[in-house]
């Protein structure tokens, strides 16, 4: 299972998020750039970085539709294999890119977020973990789950929402990119920053390898608002543009939030120059 990147990332030095928002509530606390939610002691239960969430409820899975463009400008799937070949024994590098006219059962289609109940599995390495945990799940064309799930970890509450994008096979590549990400106030011009550290598991030659951990310092701004349409209707969103630097290079994220749906779309450009979108087409249970 994948490991959230945040607790590591708390033990870097603090910096600021520049938010220019007034007084937070008594309950939350900023810590590396992120509010996060604070309970007195005698609250222990398990869901209680959860039972708030608005959009991120317990139970709601999102279901998201992706389609990768490489850098030679090649729209691609991704699919399962088997190899004998070392470096693919591992279940996260066991795939290999599918032109989508020739996706059979083994190509991954969509991919969703389930929210969990509880901390687990984190809280058995950290008593004090204090985030929303996502099963992540891969699906192929005829909706069949194909693989176990992978752990990843978001916080939601008045202050801002944070999530780790998907971390699994092609996902990996995500990892050097702008997490998605909105800090309120949702006003145009709104700023902050964020960084995270970013080990070698996430390294492979079909993007870039490197060796330990790199610093990867992202920035954020609110550029605008749009509609954006989905499967239902119409949404309003939030526009927040972002771009990531480390020692490997720079990255990009165009995310698209509503308030009510959460992340509609989220566009990203990748450290080799090659593209990965995702885009919401359904909530389950539905919302609207």
């Amino acid at each position: 299972m994948s490991k959230s990147c945040l607790p590591s990332a708390f033990a870097l030095a603090l910096f600021c998020l520049l938010t220019g928002c007034s007084t937070p509530p008594d309950n939350l606390t900023n810590i590396n750039g992120v509010w996060i939610e604070t309970f007195p002691p005698e609250n222990q239960d398990e869901n209680r970085y959860t039972a708030d969430n608005k959009i991120f409820a317990v139970g709601r899975e999102f279901q998201y539709r992706y389609h990768y463009i490489s850098p030679k400008g090649d729209t691609l799937l991704f699919k399962n294999i088997q190899s004998a070949t070392p470096e693919f024994q591992s279940y996260h590098y066991a795939w290999d890119f599918v032109r989508p006219d020739s996706a059979d059962d083994q190509t991954i289609e969509t991919v969703a977020i389930k929210i969990a109940e509880g901390r687990e599995p984190y809280v058995f390495s950290d008593r004090n973990f204090n985030q929303t945990v996502q099963e992540v799940r891969l699906y192929n064309p005829e909706n069949n789950e194909l693989g176990g799930y992978a752990s990843a970890t978001l916080i939601e509450n008045e202050k801002n929402v944070w999530m780790q994008a998907p971390n699994m096979k092609l996902f990996r590549i995500l990892a050097l990119n702008p997490y998605p990400f909105i800090s309120a106030p949702y006003k145009q011009g709104n700023r902050w920053e964020w960084k995270v550290e970013v080990g070698q598991s996430h390294s492979d030659i079909r993007w870039k390898a490197w060796g330990g951990p790199v610093v990867n310092r992202m920035k954020y701004q609110i550029t605008g608002q749009e509609t954006v349409r989905v499967p239902w209707g119409e949404a309003r969103c939030h526009i927040v543009e972002a771009d990531a630097e480390s020692g490997l290079g720079s990255t990009h994220l165009k995310a698209a939030f509503s308030e009510e749906y959460g992340f509609l779309r989220l566009d990203y450009t990748n450290v080799d120059g090659s593209k990965l979108v995702l885009e919401l087409i359904n909530i389950d249970p539905s919302l609207n």
